[in-house]
């Protein structure tokens, strides 16, 4: 949505409304007159649109820097969960494997065990 060519504020109004997305708008970085809020605190991008302490491009901005390094962030656990089976069963397979694949399971069979002592 922040990537569509027909952005404007009423879009950026709409999508930021239900994208929570927070930012501190220093005055530094973000100057406006002195009618306007001069709150520098955090405050959700809905809220300095409406306020106009930002423009729809502003926003757009700060939204997808934000949505880029969530992908990010959620892809390396995608990364990580994928190939933790793999790494795994290598474990496994470099200890003799499974012992479901060595051994033959039967019903009524013993199971043995040590004990601690």
């Amino acid at each position: 949505m922040w990537r569509a060519q027909t952005l404007d504020l009423k879009m950026a109004l709409l999508v930021s409304n239900y994208d929570h997305i927070y930012a501190c708008f220093t005055l530094d970085k973000y100057p406006r007159p002195a009618e306007k809020s001069q709150y520098e605190g955090s405050m959700s991008l809905h809220s300095a649109l409406s306020e106009e302490i930002i423009t729809f491009e502003q926003a757009r901005d700060i939204a997808i820097r934000c949505h880029e390094r969530t992908i990010s962030h959620q892809q390396r656990w995608v990364n990580h969960y994928q190939n933790r089976p793999a790494y795994e069963r290598a474990m496994l397979n470099e200890n003799g494997g499974v012992v479901t694949r060595t051994q033959e399971f039967e019903p009524g069979g013993q199971v043995l065990s040590r004990e601690n002592g």
